[in-house]
């Protein structure tokens, strides 16, 4: 409960002993120091609050606003909504009730994410339609991959010799520059046998490894997360892209791997779909 004095000053007059336990303060420290409350808003959240309060001062009204707090040392998204009622003094109470929505904008957020990488998904692939050959497409798809996708290194191979192969194409280097690598190949391991080149019924499209030796150019260069995403046409696996956070080391996002799933099945077809066009252009070249 928050009391507006008529002279225009506030302080809370009570408070449950859930937000006390949140608050990470006492009762008698939160009751006896507004600021101290003020203090739990948020800095770049803090002037918004104080403009509705200012609001609910000249005009009262029930109350609502959403914003994040730091509570514990953690930041927290919390809904306040109260009513008020007027005092014959001029004061006015207000009554109200904080929720926590943390789990909720948690969850919007990457709704939004996701829906903002799936738009990034349509526009590369337009892109990469248009591309004039396979080195060209494959150097865009790393770019894109890199700066749509937000992937911080990631590296494009092709699958050669039936399937016992994986040929480099361009890939991330450790200055987030894409860089040509298709100078080197590495064999199929008996470990990623089953998931590149065995895939009835289609399985996973992608995996992940946490806290593996991550490699650039075949030399460990740490540990971290480590994805292998298929490329494929149907159940035919053309080749694999690879990711991982060495640059950063934040843990990688399961729910963007799924994106980077969608990219890597439009670039399967379009790989498939270019990889036709060459062969049907030097058919033709060679019978002129």
């Amino acid at each position: 409960v928050l009391r507006i004095r008529a002279d225009g000053s506030q302080g809370l007059e009570y408070c449950s002993p859930q937000f006390v336990r949140v608050a990470g303060h006492s009762e008698e420290e939160l009751l006896g120091n507004h600021a101290l409350a003020l203090s739990l808003v948020h800095p770049e959240d803090l002037p918004e609050l104080l403009r509705l309060t200012e609001e609910g001062i000249r005009s009262p009204a029930p109350f609502r606003w959403e914003g994040r707090c730091i509570l514990g040392g953690q930041v927290r998204y919390l809904r306040l909504e109260s009513e008020p009622t007027l005092l014959p003094n001029g004061d006015s109470l207000w009554s109200g009730v904080v929720t926590d929505i943390t789990e909720r904008w948690s969850a919007e957020r990457r709704q939004a994410e996701l829906l903002h990488h799936l738009r990034a998904v349509l526009s590369a692939a337009d892109e990469l339609i248009a591309a004039p050959d396979q080195r060209t497409l494959c150097r865009r798809a790393v770019e894109l991959a890199h700066d749509e996708l937000g992937l911080e290194r990631c590296g494009l191979f092709l699958l050669e010799d039936e399937g016992r192969i994986l040929r480099a194409t361009f890939g991330t280097d450790m200055e987030g520059r894409t860089v040509d690598q298709g100078d080197w190949s590495m064999p199929v391991t008996a470990s990623w046998t089953d998931f590149v080149r065995h895939r009835p019924g289609g399985g996973p499209r992608w995996k992940i490894d946490r806290g593996v030796a991550l490699r650039y150019r075949g030399e460990v260069i740490g540990h971290g997360d480590h994805v292998m995403t298929v490329l494929q046409t149907g159940e035919q696996t053309v080749g694999v892209l690879f990711n991982d956070n060495a640059l950063s080391g934040a843990p990688l996002d399961e729910t963007r791997q799924e994106v980077v799933a969608i990219y890597g099945l439009l670039l399967g077809h379009i790989l498939e779909r270019k990889k036709a066009e060459e062969a049907l252009r030097h058919s033709e070249a060679s019978l002129q």
